[in-house]
């Protein structure tokens, strides 16, 4: 199995996140936050646009 590179990475809010593409409020489809990796990737439910991307705390 390949893993999936993530080319567009942005930090977490206390707002809900939306695709930078089309705006639509998206779907947590892997929460790894509870890791030491502390990340969230989300996908636009829109299947037009199905946008990926990687959601991050700014821990440094």
């Amino acid at each position: 199995m390949n893993p999936t590179t993530y080319t567009h990475q942005f930090l977490s809010s206390d707002q809900p996140t939306t695709c930078p593409h089309c705006g639509l409020r998206t779907e947590i489809i892997s929460d790894q936050s509870h890791t030491n990796s502390q990340i969230q990737i989300h996908q636009c439910p829109d299947t037009s646009c199905g946008f990926q991307f990687v959601v991050t705390n700014d821990v440094e």
